[in-house]
């Protein structure tokens, strides 16, 4: 079968096409390696080997062996008949390459060959925007040694395609310094190649960065963004991280000067404090006679100011430089209060020097006034602490140590560096550090009250781990006679013939296998640049903080633990999921446990310091893992949430939800709870109630293969997640709560029906286009029965009225979770342009 080649996605393509221009570097233990490629020149690093039949053209047969040049060079070999090296994408091998072009423009096509066989043809294809073939060019004969042809792209070209072809049999030719730049990329620093390749120790600058020339255009640095965005990387900056991206900006040469119109707002500075160019604005003076004036797009340096007194500030725009002055000073000193006492700390750059000894500590209290989300970094001694800060006029912060659970402590702070991530500079005030020494809590922290006894583990990032009713007589007992169901959890009067063979009336009902178990918080964000994806099962996994852990069952961090007669507070640095310990997630959970009448209510509270790109995901809120002898799922819908014409409805034949493709196990709960219960329809079970929540995604894995009194800590399991769909965003707090409670399904919908009746919906607040202005959920599309006659029988049907976006997606939802036959009008024209996302909740590569 023959083919056309095809242009890949959208999205794979601008990655390759970033990657044609910037420093990729490659980095392990201390050192690494990065390449560089200049800008305009296309380095293609696969490529596919395909056998022809007939004349050139660009159907070829689907018999791919992927080369990987990215060392620098493939061999091109002919043993028995003809082959074709077609380019395929950077990193990638499966699926044809096409390189982008302008029409009507002249390449330069460049590679070194060496081999035995006399010649090779070369070709370029040519492709029109909708990947039709237009017509291709050949430099026939080419010879050995640095090859170098140009090649003019057609008035319709869009893409074009690279293919080597050797049709002598029994030779070989070797290629390598393959790239491909436009005409006008002409020349290039004597001593760098195109691809020049570093070593460096991380934490170490830069060096002598290479200098490409362009014709008409002015060098005007490297940036860590296109076109001149992000952050100027000059041979001084420092390589913190263990990746960079590097593009080049070019401007055109300035027939004129540049002069200074505007100075900066801030004209003093204490040293080492990074300059503010606020107000700078600059006028572009032309030989013509004529004035520009300009308040982006210059640069200027130094950025950190180090020289005391009159520090010069050089403009560059277009090959020309003006510049002016600031005052750099000392570094301020503050007062700070440190354990009581009062001291004076050296600030510059919100550096905080204290240098202060105190008693061993495993604590500490920070009160601060801050109008950013901001990095903190506490030295102590030879160790640092990590930590982040909410805006706050008033904030304080309380956290534990690293390794404070198995006892360790520190004597000194040295001093604490504070960050603003989400803006460049920040009004920033420390104003008092605390230190103490708490007693180490046990590994499991407890709360009861007359119905419940709950419990969390700490080294499972403070998730709930237990749960036992205390109002009900609940057993958990093992078959006598090794029935085909071992274990079972129900109440003792109604425990089954044959099942008190071995029991227990202290029955954890929350499954404590592993860190993914418990009833826990747990978000998805982002899996684009610059996050690097995680690895889960062999499957990539997105940016996941998890409170209970990763998927190694190594813990997350407790940050902070308060626990009072009616409450456990628990603050967490939660890992990411697919990833291993070292990868600690600049996140923070909170949950707030309490004990109420006939239940148990849960506040989680999530904020993520990552800034990593916005993704529109599938979020569990909670993820409930409970013990798997409860496994008969039951909800209600279909009619008016609490009231009697609302429906029952049981499932009892759940399977493992990652293997339940073709099988429903999205329901819609009107009510916004579910319980999983017992074998018999007034079996014990427990309950979960999430507020505003309807969509219930569930299953069981390993159904009835429990097999002792203790089915908390065994493998089997049933999950529940109401789940919803927002936007991850960094620097953006969000919170919901949840419910538990326990016994037969009248019990645990009555209690609900109380906890529905008190709490303040926060959706009750209002809706803009059909979003709540608080969580963000959709709004409930409204259900009429006496206004529409759909079929014209003379009788009114059930319809939902939809006027607004945010109804017209809970409608989608609600079709899609069980109710294929609702129907719907539209009473407005809707404008929306929410994403579009695929069945794993990640934005599609096409969608704007």
């Amino acid at each position: 079968m023959k083919r056309t080649p095809k242009r890949i996605s959208a999205l794979l393509l601008s990655v390759i096409l970033l990657a044609s221009s910037f420093l990729s570097p490659v980095v392990s233990a201390a050192e690494g390696i990065y390449e560089l490629t200049f800008d305009n020149i296309f380095v293609f690093e696969q490529w596919a080997n395909h056998t022809r039949s007939g004349v050139i053209s660009p159907n070829l047969t689907n018999a791919e062996i992927t080369k990987d040049i990215s060392a620098g060079s493939f061999t091109l070999t002919n043993n028995s008949t003809s082959e074709i090296y077609t380019a395929h994408s950077m990193g990638s091998n499966t699926g044809y390459y096409s390189m982008p072009v302008k029409p009507s423009t002249s390449y330069i096509f460049k590679y070194n060959a060496n081999g035995t066989v006399t010649s090779f043809d070369t070709f370029v294809f040519y492709f029109d925007s909708s990947d039709a073939y237009i017509s291709l060019d050949t430099a026939s004969a080419t010879q050995y040694g640095d090859n170098q042809w140009t090649f003019t792209t057609p008035a319709n070209a869009a893409f074009i395609q690279i293919r080597f072809d050797n049709n002598t049999p029994g030779t070989y030719a070797t290629v390598k310094d393959i790239r491909i730049c436009e005409a006008s990329v002409y020349e290039y620093s004597k001593d760098i190649n195109y691809r020049t390749t570093y070593t460096y120790a991380q934490g170490n600058t830069y060096g002598e960065l290479p200098t490409p020339i362009r014709s008409g255009l002015i060098f005007a640095g490297w940036y860590t963004g296109p076109d001149g965005t992000g952050e100027r990387i000059t041979e001084n900056t420092l390589m913190t991280a263990s990746s960079y991206s590097l593009y080049s900006k070019w401007e055109t040469q300035l027939d004129g000067t540049i002069s200074v119109a505007t100075l900066p707002t801030k004209q003093t500075y204490t040293l080492g404090e990074k300059l503010n160019a606020s107000g700078l604005s600059i006028n572009i003076n032309y030989s013509n006679g004529t004035t520009e004036a300009l308040n982006s797009g210059f640069y200027y340096y130094p950025q950190i100011l180090d020289t005391l007194g009159q520090q010069t500030i050089t403009i560059e725009y277009g090959g020309k430089q003006t510049s002016f002055t600031v005052t750099v000073k000392e570094a301020e000193n503050v007062s700070v209060t440190v354990n009581n006492s009062t001291i004076t700390a050296s600030v510059a750059n919100n550096v905080y020097t204290i240098n202060q000894t105190a008693s061993a500590f495993n604590r500490y209290e920070i009160h601060y006034s801050s109008d950013a989300y901001v990095k903190a970094i506490m030295l102590m001694g030879s160790t640092q602490e990590e930590f982040f800060l909410e805006p706050a006029e008033d904030g304080v912060f309380t956290g534990y140590i690293d390794g404070y659970l198995d006892g360790t402590t520190q004597t000194q702070i040295s001093s604490i560096t504070f960050t603003a991530l989400d803006k460049e500079f920040m009004d920033f005030s420390l104003k008092s550090v605390t230190t103490t020494n708490d007693a180490i809590p046990d590994n499991l922290v407890y709360l009861s009250s007359a119905d419940y006894k709950i419990g969390i583990d700490l080294h499972w990032g403070g998730a709930l781990s237990y749960l036992e009713d205390l109002k009900n007589d609940v057993y958990s007992s093992v078959s006598k006679y090794g029935s085909s169901k071992i274990t079972e959890v129900d109440f003792k009067s109604k425990v089954s013939t044959g099942f008190l063979y071995n029991t227990s009336d202290a029955v954890n009902l929350i499954n404590c296998n592993d860190t993914g178990r418990l009833v826990q918080q747990s978000y998805y964000g982002t899996g684009s640049p610059p996050y690097e994806m995680g690895d889960y099962n062999g499957t990539p996994w997105n940016y996941n903080p998890v409170q209970g852990g990763n998927v190694h069952n190594e813990a997350s961090k407790i940050v902070d633990l308060k626990v009072t007669e009616n409450e456990i507070y628990v603050k967490c640095r939660p890992l990411d999921w697919g990833k291993t310990k070292e990868h600690i997630t600049p996140s923070y959970m909170e949950a707030w446990y309490t004990l109420e009448d006939g239940l148990m209510r849960a506040t989680c509270r999530f904020v993520d310091f990552s800034g990593y790109p916005e993704a529109t995901t599938t979020q569990e809120l909670p993820a409930f893992y409970c013990v798997e002898p409860l496994n008969n799922f039951v909800y209600y819908s279909g009619g008016e949430a609490w009231s009697d014409s609302n429906t029952r409805k049981d499932e009892s034949s759940l399977v493992f939800w990652g293997e339940a493709a073709g099988a429903n196990q999205n329901f819609y709960c009107n009510e916004n709870w579910c319980a999983f219960i017992g074998d018999d329809a007034d079996s014990f079970g427990i309950g979960l109630y999430s507020p505003g929540q309807t969509n219930m995604f569930t299953g069981v894995f390993s159904r009835d293969l429990c097999t002792t009194v203790s089915p908390a800590t065994e493998s089997p399991t049933s999950y529940i997640a109401p789940v919803d769909t927002f936007t991850f965003k960094s620097f953006s707090p969000y919170s919901y709560a949840y419910y538990l409670t326990t016994g037969n399904v009248e019990t645990i919908r009555s209690t609900f029906k109380d906890v529905a009746t008190d709490i303040d919906d926060p959706c009750q607040v209002g809706f803009t286009n059909g979003y709540c202005n608080i969580c963000g959920k959709n709004e409930a599309a409204t259900l009429t029965t006496d206004k529409y006659d759909l079929n014209g029988d003379g009788t009114k049907d059930s319809v939902y009225e939809i006027s607004n976006a945010g109804q017209l997606h809970w409608f989608s939802d609600f079709v899609n979770l069980g109710n294929p036959n609702a129907n719907a009008v539209l009473t407005n024209d809707i404008t929306d342009n929410a994403p579009v996302l695929t069945s794993y909740g990640i934005l599609n590569s096409d969608t704007s």
